[in-house]
């Protein structure tokens, strides 16, 4: 249960971090927001470290993103089976803190990970299958291993032409595509990319 305090509290103090504090502080209408966090977090009964990481990682602090991805994959992997898809999610945003870092082969192994488990849970043409084949195939082209990259991006390519609405998730995997394939002075088939990228 004290363990369980001083997490909220951690989460606490970020999330005033994060919502700027300091500026309230001047208005005296921290109190009211510090209770309605407290609130919030009792009413969910647990931290979503996860979330946490990913507000770090996009404030720019992937240090203490790495940290919160590794506690919230050691608390998911306590409740295995159960938790495969959060556990594989976890994965993934790890994976993409490494990536940042330019830790590749960290990264690649995490992003594996979440890929076996996404595999092994989800149908075969899942979003989220998509996505992790496209953070690998990003790994790959980072590292310079294009050619593993492009296998990648077509096979998540494929993934989301079937399943996804969303424009932009296949648009930039073809953008991806096109790139690579202009390095390697392959103009013809880079336009035809970046000109389905546009559609």
């Amino acid at each position: 249960m004290l363990q369980k305090l001083l997490e909220y509290c951690q989460c606490v103090i970020y999330i005033l971090v994060m919502l700027q504090m300091p500026r309230d502080l001047e208005k005296k209408r921290w109190p009211l927001r510090l209770l309605l966090i407290i609130v919030m977090m009792l009413m969910l009964h647990c931290v979503d470290m996860t979330q946490l990481a990913s507000c770090c990682r996009d404030g720019g602090d992937v240090e203490q993103a790495i940290h919160l991805c590794r506690r919230s994959i050691e608390r998911l992997q306590a409740n295995m089976p159960t938790s495969s898809v959060r556990l594989s999610a976890a994965l993934n945003d790890l994976g993409l803190c490494y990536y940042e870092k330019g830790m590749w082969r960290e990264a690649l192994s995490t992003l594996q990970q979440a890929l076996t488990l996404q595999r092994e849970s989800l149908p075969s043409v899942h979003p989220a299958i998509a996505t992790t084949l496209y953070n690998i195939g990003s790994v790959y082209e980072e590292s310079g291993d294009v050619m593993k990259a492009v296998a990648l991006y077509t096979e998540c390519l494929e993934i989301r032409q079937q399943t996804t609405l969303i424009h932009l998730d296949t648009a930039s995997v073809l953008m991806r595509l096109g790139t690579i394939a202009l390095k390697q002075q392959q103009y013809v088939e880079s336009k035809n990319l970046l000109l389905r990228s546009r559609d």
